[in-house]
């Protein structure tokens, strides 16, 4: 394999991926360089040692509110990741399958507070 093709494979896979810095939401803050061929655990692995988290600790999703993303063996390209895409990082562990998480908000005089 050439060093040429082996450039242009890097350059065709390579995306700029937006993540937040958990217990914050906003997407913008944080940018890793991606490889499309990078599986969704390896993308995982990748942030949460740039965040100084673990990863088993920690789960993606598209964005706060959505589902978290099980398909951690799939590739970035196989997920529709492009150039630019964003993923929330979220803590705690992936949750396994069937299992939900619930919040609890508790109303008294100062308002609703997020307990988790």
């Amino acid at each position: 394999e050439s060093v040429c093709l082996r450039e242009l494979q890097r350059k065709q896979h390579a995306a700029v991926i937006r993540y937040n810095v958990p217990p914050e939401k906003e997407l913008a803050r944080r940018r890793i360089n991606a490889d499309l061929r990078w599986t969704l655990g390896e993308l995982k692995e990748k942030i949460a040692k740039e965040l100084g988290l673990k990863a088993e600790e920690t789960h993606l999703k598209r964005a706060a509110l959505a589902p978290q993303l099980r398909e951690e063996g799939l590739t970035l390209s196989a997920l529709s990741f492009i150039d630019g895409s964003g993923v929330f990082v979220g803590l705690g562990a992936l949750r396994a399958e069937g299992e939900v998480q619930v919040q609890v908000f508790l109303v008294g005089a100062g308002g609703g507070v997020p307990k988790a």
